[in-house]
């Protein structure tokens, strides 16, 4: 009896205790329209996480984290605009999102080209204000990255990109940064010519492009193209005529054999293809005996249960695959455990020819999916979204990194 109290104490209080660390969030609007709603850390934009789509006057939300920069973010679709607010300012748990909170731009969209194409990568810097913010282009965002969540105002952007294997800068630009229907500002950047562009993709050949040609062959020669009313009418005239003959041959072959069909009948006999044949056969082939059909047999193979069937294996669960994405395109996979980085040869990212890089400048370290940044102390710095790091710091999916003057973009 005393065990049974036991075990029902124990699941009440961490019932309670459930409870009491999450937390329900009531939101309501003025009106009905396209929203999306998202949670994130106030102090991080700018890798924005899933967002719920919501079309309607309310949404509750709940949430378990405990971070004090915790807010909720809310995208109007049709205007842009976005609202954000912390949780611990929420009185009551509820807030009703006003046209006065939207004094935020859900973001833009950033492209790098030239005049004959996208470029292949660049460092891209931003100031907003106070707002700083740093995204790397890689080849495979295909000359398009995007930066989340911004003030209103005129943001003034630079880049950092190659030319024939030198780094060039390009001259600072300004952009008006407003709501505007959709959410995404586009951003325009036209660098010189000499960039580094992305590789041209060539269609992959078909059977046909694959089949053998020689050259004996000779090309096929066009047919001539003959119009007009006249040719369409000799046509008709043509076919009439041969209509005509078929039919006059028809008639006289008809003719011949009704009139002279003891002879006709001597003669295809001995070509041997006699006429006179079986009336209950007219065609002259031999019956066929119909057989009767042989019952299907099942089919087991070795020692199987013919009534059970074999169990289908499990799809594989997809994991997280982190990793840094270079400038160039270059992949550095962050395994399980902690990687150095740094200048001297034989780190897990080795730098040697990068002289704004330490010798022992930063480490890695992962633990599960989750990948913490340390700065070992290193003489230029190492940066995470523009910003220099001096704590440990978790990376989040899209986080612009640099060692020295080297940049990554962190994936999963």
């Amino acid at each position: 009896m005393l065990r049974r109290l036991t075990v029902c104490l124990v699941v009440a209080l961490a019932g309670l205790a459930a409870a009491q660390s999450s937390k329900t969030i009531k939101l309501s609007f003025a009106a009905e329209g396209d929203r999306e709603v998202w949670m994130q850390s106030k102090a991080n934009l700018a890798t924005v996480p899933e967002t719920k789509k919501v079309n309607g006057k309310a949404l509750d939300l709940t949430t378990t984290a405990t971070d004090a920069d915790l807010a909720v973010v809310v995208c109007d679709v049709a205007t842009g605009g976005v609202a954000a607010k912390l949780v611990s300012d929420i009185k009551n748990g509820a807030w009703t999102v006003a046209a006065t909170d939207y004094t935020l731009v859900r973001g833009a969209k950033v492209t790098v080209t030239t005049e004959k194409g996208m470029i292949a990568s660049a460092v891209i810097d931003m100031t907003l204000g106070t707002e700083k913010r740093q995204v790397l282009l890689s080849p495979s965002d295909k000359g398009v990255v995007s930066i989340n969540v911004l003030p209103v105002g005129d943001a003034v952007f630079t880049a950092k990109y190659k030319a024939g294997g030198a780094e060039k800068t390009l001259d600072a630009q300004t952009f008006s940064i407003k709501p505007t229907a959709g959410g995404w500002v586009p951003v325009k950047l036209v660098v010189p010519e000499g960039a580094d562009l992305l590789p041209v993709e060539t269609p992959k050949p078909t059977a046909s492009d694959a089949k053998p040609t020689t050259t004996d062959e000779k090309p096929k020669e066009e047919p001539k193209k003959e119009g007009g009313p006249f040719a369409v009418l000799g046509l008709l005239v043509n076919m009439l005529i041969g209509l005509g003959l078929v039919a006059a041959l028809g008639y006289g072959a008809w003719w011949y054999i009704k009139n002279n069909r003891e002879k006709v009948t001597e003669i295809m006999d001995k070509a041997g293809v006699p006429l006179n044949q079986n009336p209950a056969d007219p065609t002259g082939a031999a019956p066929v005996i119909p057989q009767a059909p042989k019952p299907i047999e099942k089919i087991v193979l070795g020692d199987a249960d013919p009534g059970v069937a074999a169990p289908v294996a499990a799809a594989a669960v997809a994991t997280k695959n982190p990793r840094l994405v270079g400038a160039d395109g270059s992949v550095v996979q962050l395994e399980a455990g902690t990687l150095q980085v740094g200048r001297e040869p034989g780190l897990a990212v080795s730098l040697p020819s990068e002289s704004s890089v330490s010798r022992h400048h930063a480490s890695l370290s992962r633990a599960g999916d989750s990948v913490t940044l340390v700065d070992e102390g290193s003489t230029n710095g190492t940066y995470v979204n523009g910003a220099k790091i001096t704590t440990p710091t978790v990376l989040q999916p899209g986080d612009s990194v640099q060692f020295g003057a080297v940049a990554y973009r962190y994936e999963e």
